[in-house]
């Protein structure tokens, strides 16, 4: 008897010990083989350098008071935090939060461990915050043709042993003659700089016109790529002042499944556009 419970229990702790070791794995995966389960979610914003809130006509720097710091800081952290993402893109980011000097990094995103800032050209400015993973590189690219000074901001990270691209950017709208040609090129720029990477990630407000969006779109679709914005809830307005839809915030990916897509309500009245926010799982 005395042996016959030592192998009941010996067994228990057997499948006890299979089943710990298995927890966070996908399905089916193998251990030994490294294939952990990889989730985490992703956001991107036009934070409109913190004057277009409360449907101010902002410009290229903040307009908030120091009078009005906190009250606004907490507006801005509730939002981030409502959405809670491992990781972030920021366009139009503003290195100062307030008119007294304090800085959006220690204000606004000091939840984020990992933070890297980019170079501020007027309107343009690309920033990646992260928490849960830190960047083994980081740099920026200026486009080669483009209206306004404009690049994009890329760190790569390793997960699961792969090496992951993170790009923030924000291509030119149609603004002047050359602002949709240059668009298109800007896209064809980021694609091929990419198209030998397994696993990208590419956030921006990508100034697609409303009206043919899908249509410009397309050709991160042909090369393999899913979106957040346009793919399995169909297209979502980021930019709520446009009259043709403002569908021109997206997350775009390679290498990973989207899932839990949504946009923040509250955000468009901090900003003239929408955060935009999806969960992805390394494939």
């Amino acid at each position: 008897m005395k042996k016959v419970k030592a192998l009941f229990w010996a067994a228990v702790v057997t499948v006890f010990a299979v089943a710990v070791t298995t927890v966070g794995k996908a399905d089916g995966a193998d251990p030994a083989a490294g294939s952990e389960f990889v989730k985490f979610r992703f956001a991107h914003w036009n934070i409109g350098h913190f004057s277009y809130y409360d449907g101010a006509d902002g410009k290229d720097q903040t307009t908030i008071s120091a009078e009005k710091a906190d009250e606004m800081a907490l507006r801005y952290k509730k939002v981030i935090n409502e959405v809670s993402p491992d990781v972030m893109g920021v366009a139009e980011y503003e290195p100062a939060f307030a008119l007294d000097g304090r800085l959006a990094k220690d204000v606004i995103f000091q939840n984020f461990k990992n933070q890297y800032i980019g170079t501020k050209y007027a309107y343009n400015c690309n920033s990646i915050f992260m928490n849960g993973m830190a960047a083994l590189s980081e740099k920026e690219i200026k486009f080669t043709k483009m209206v306004q000074t404009r690049y994009y901001k890329v760190v790569e990270v390793k997960l699961k042993g792969k090496i992951v691209k993170i790009v923030e950017t924000h291509t030119d709208w149609n603004q002047g003659e050359n602002g949709a040609a240059y668009r298109a090129l800007q896209f064809k720029e980021i694609l091929d700089a990419f198209a030998k990477d397994e696993y990208v990630i590419l956030a921006a407000d990508w100034n697609v016109d409303s009206k043919v969006a899908m249509q410009e779109y397309q050709p991160f679709i042909d090369a393999g790529y899913t979106m957040a914005n346009g793919g399995y809830l169909g297209l979502l307005s980021t930019y709520p002042r446009s009259k043709s839809g403002g569908f021109i915030d997206n997350i775009i990916v390679k290498g990973f499944a989207v899932s839990n897509i949504g946009v923040s309500e509250e955000s468009g009245n901090l900003s003239d556009h929408r955060l935009i926010y999806c969960d992805l799982i390394m494939n």
